[in-house]
């Protein structure tokens, strides 16, 4: 249960912030409840029924320890300057050459998703509400 513990996301809070379990609404009487959770700014984090553990919110906080904008941008560029000098070797066979292409562009692809929606801890797991 200790180890379980640290999946409420509550120590990673800072002074004043709170976490949302449960939104609620009352005294609705010409509108329907599901109409107005649709213009709720914030959804509550998904928790494992019975006990109450979040643990998306642990996978995200693990990948934003090892998140690094800056050594993404410098992987990019290696992989860009690397493929570049395989391309240029391999002109004379078109074949070769559209094969490291499309390499290198699926490389890339994959280092800018990580770089615009996060690491894959990152994408697993969900931010505090």
């Amino acid at each position: 249960m200790a180890f379980l513990s640290g999946c409420l996301g509550t120590q990673y809070l800072k002074q004043g912030q709170y976490l949302i379990y449960q939104q609620k609404i009352k005294g609705n009487k010409q509108t329907s409840s599901e109409e107005l959770s649709e213009l709720f700014r914030q959804k509550s984090n998904k928790r494992i029924p019975l006990i109450q553990v979040s643990p998306y919110i642990y996978f995200y906080q693990w990948g934003l320890k090892t998140y690094d904008t800056r050594k993404l941008e410098i992987k990019r560029d290696s992989v860009d300057n690397e493929f570049g000098r395989k391309i240029e070797l391999a002109a004379s066979n078109p074949k070769k050459r559209n094969r490291l292409t499309k390499k290198k562009n699926k490389r890339i692809e994959k280092i800018e998703k990580s770089m615009l929606e996060g690491n894959f801890l990152m994408r697993l797991g969900e931010p505090l509400a």
